[in-house]
Parts: structure tokens; sequence; C-alpha cells
């Protein structure tokens, strides 16, 4: 699916926490008190996704340092496992429901032995999405609390260890890194500039999330009362955050250009971002392409190596004056960017065609997962193709960059 398509995907389950002070997630640990171990990985649509084993049978499980251990309903009823607690399980939408917090005895990733893995069940809601990726569950922050977690991404693996002496890292720049009280999450401080103005704050580092950087509403709005670090580009209303449980309701949101975004001593110039209405800011997997990035749980460190010659132009790509999302099976106008479209496309359009892509008979996965197409790579302009959510009739409409 073409990079038009703004999606769902950019927040699938990351950043999922317990509400309940009292409840942790923390339990459990790593059977080897030595241990350094290298992990392939294969991505779908930035999802990075690791193969475990449990009972010497091997699941396919996302990889997602913004979540918590996490398994499919699917897998709770194979599995039957220990129930711990009940707990609120918040995505990184912000939408809440009960969850049931669990306990795995041993499972295995490589080499490693986790024991006695705290972690929750996924909503129902969440279960064709699995499906789609083929994946079981997730591999948290939890479960790394008290290790040292590389991406190499050039490679395809991660290199799980419990002394960073086993990386190269003496010259790597690094910052100082949180762990959230509840699941481990991993936050660092950005920097954002614009000439001689700079501002910053914490972000979660989510390597479970599509794209590179998402701003929250709350950081846009903290932002306003500061120096000026980025340009406004537009604003718009509607949707195009998915949640497990659904999508968020339509809100205001601001599409913006940050001229420097500095991420230890590197610079990003020009990124486009977008709001979203999840409740934190985060950095998503797309920074993984640019370099070696290293979460040290252990010490509360977080290094990022650039990899040599990287173009980081496409940081700077503008999307479409209208986003679409997927909903009810079906490609619908979640947001309109343009004012000037306002009378003549309205939000929950069903899209049947962009350029010479049709979309009408496609199947909910082969909608999420298709591979991505060129078209509309450079062009600044393309034709697409609706039917009016009000009246039904097809109409034919051509859109713009931002």
């Amino acid at each position: 699916m073409n990079k038009l398509f703004y999606l769902l995907f950019l927040v699938l389950f990351s950043a999922t926490m317990f509400a309940q002070s009292q409840l942790t997630l923390n339990g459990g640990d790593i059977e080897q008190k030595h241990y350094l171990q290298k992990i392939p990985y294969r991505k779908i649509k930035e999802k990075l996704i690791v193969d475990i084993s449990i009972n010497g049978k091997t699941y396919h499980f996302l990889f997602d340092t913004g979540a918590p251990f996490s398994i499919s309903n699917k897998l709770y009823k194979e599995l039957n496992p220990q129930t711990i607690s009940m707990g609120k399980f918040h995505d990184s939408s912000g939408a809440e429901d009960s969850a049931v917090v669990i306990s795995i005895p041993k499972l295995e990733i490589g080499g490693l032995g986790f024991i006695n893995t705290m972690g929750a069940i996924l909503p129902e809601a969440s279960t064709k999405m699995l499906d789609c990726f083929g994946i079981s569950g997730i591999i948290g922050s939890n479960m790394l609390r008290n290790s040292i977690v590389q991406f190499d991404d050039k490679n395809s693996q991660i290199i799980i260890t419990d002394n960073s002496k086993n990386l190269s890292l003496k010259r790597t720049p690094y910052q100082d890194m949180k762990l959230s009280p509840v699941q481990s999450s991993p936050y660092i401080e950005v920097i954002l500039k614009k000439g001689k103005e700079k501002a910053g704050g914490p972000v979660l580092f989510d390597c479970g999330a599509d794209g590179f950087f998402r701003m929250s509403k709350g950081m846009y709005k903290w932002l306003q009362g500061r120096p000026n670090v980025m340009d406004s580009i537009a604003a718009g209303k509607g949707s195009f955050d998915w949640s497990v449980y659904g999508f968020v309701e339509h809100q205001q949101q601001f599409a913006l250009s940050i001229p420097e975004f500095v991420v230890n001593d590197f610079r990003f110039n020009n990124v486009f971002v977008m709001t979203t209405s999840g409740d934190e800011s985060l950095i998503g997997a797309r920074l993984l392409e640019y370099g070696k990035a290293t979460l040290d749980y252990r010490n509360r460190r977080f290094y990022f190596e650039p990899y040599e010659n990287i173009n980081t132009s496409k940081l700077s790509e503008r999307e479409w004056n209208v986003e679409v999302i997927l909903k009810d099976e079906k490609l619908v106008v979640g947001l309109i960017w343009d004012k000037a479209l306002a009378d003549r496309i309205n939000l929950g359009d069903e899209v049947l065609k962009v350029g010479d892509d049709d979309y009408r008979n496609m199947s909910f996965c082969n909608l999420m997962l298709g591979e991505d197409k060129q078209f509309g790579a450079t062009e600044k302009k393309i034709t697409m193709e609706l039917k009016d959510v009000k009246t039904g009739a097809i109409k034919t409409v051509e859109i713009n960059r931002l």
C-alpha cells in the first residue's frame, strides 16, 4: 500500500501500560547469568518479528520496546497459563479496558530462557490484526529490563546481553534513559531546533511503532508556550490513529515541519511530523534505518550510532492533503487537511481507487499488509475515486501533497 496511507499501524500495540500503581509487570528473569545472544528478525510493515519457543513449539512475536510482554487471546486459550491478577490496559491512543495478567513459566528466544515472565492478554479486538501479521504476542520491555539490547537493522538482528562490554560502545554518544515503573518502557530526550531556538522533552523509544516521530497533542500544546521550534503546515479534524480497541474519535490534528530534530548528537533535518491522539510522543522503528540503537536497561543509557552515508531525505516527504484509514474492512477518508476539499469530500467516504490501484475487493489483510506501491512517490497530484458516505454517489477528486 502506498505511503499515502499514513494509517492505523503507527500505534498498533505500542505504549501499552497498566494503570494500577500497585501492579507491576516487572517480574520474571533470564535463566542464564551471562549471555550474548543474537536474534534475527524479519520486517513486516516496519514491525520487527522474532521467533520464540514455548513448550517446544515455535511462535512468531512482535518485538516492541513500547509494550509489555503480551500474548493473544488464542495463545492464552492454548497455554492456559497461571493468572496473577486483573489490571487496566491502555494502548497508545489512550483507550482503556480491563486485562488479565498472566505468568509464563518458561519461553525461549534463541538461546535465552525467560523464566516466570509476567504479561497481559491482548484484547479480542486485536485478533484480526495479529492474524494478519501471523503473530501470537509481544516481546516487551519488562522482559528486557535487566539487559542491554542493541538493534542492528543492517544485519536484521537484535543483540541481547548482560554486559555492555560485549558491545563496541566506548566512543558512541549516549544519554541517560529513564524506565517506567510498571513495565520498564524506555524514555529518552530529544531536542527540537529552529535557528537559535530549541526545546526538548522526553519521548518513548517504541520500536513497535511505525514511522519516525509522533508528537502527542500534549507535547504540541506544551511547545506552544515555548520557543518556536517548528513550522506549521496544516490543521485538520479527523482521525488516522488506530488502537487495539478501534479508531480514535475525530480530533483536531496538526501537520508540522521540524527544522532540526536531534537524537543524542545526531541531527535530522526538516522532519515532517503529524500529531497523534495518543498520550505520549514517541520515536518509532524508522530510526533504526539510520543507525544502531542500543538500550542499556541495566545502566539506564541510550546509545545511537549513525550508519555511514545515510540519506534522511524521506523524513521530509509530506503526506497528502487527505488521510485514509481502514475501518470496517474498507478504506475510508479519515482526515481532511485542506479546507477547500470540505465541500467535495466527507469523512467516511469509501476509497475505491487511488491512481490505477483498485481497493474495492481487497481483503482486510491485503489492505493492511499489501506491498508498498510506488505511484505517487514523486507526483504532487493524484486522482482518488470515492463513494460518497451520504449519497452513495461515485466521485473523482484530485488531491495534492501538503
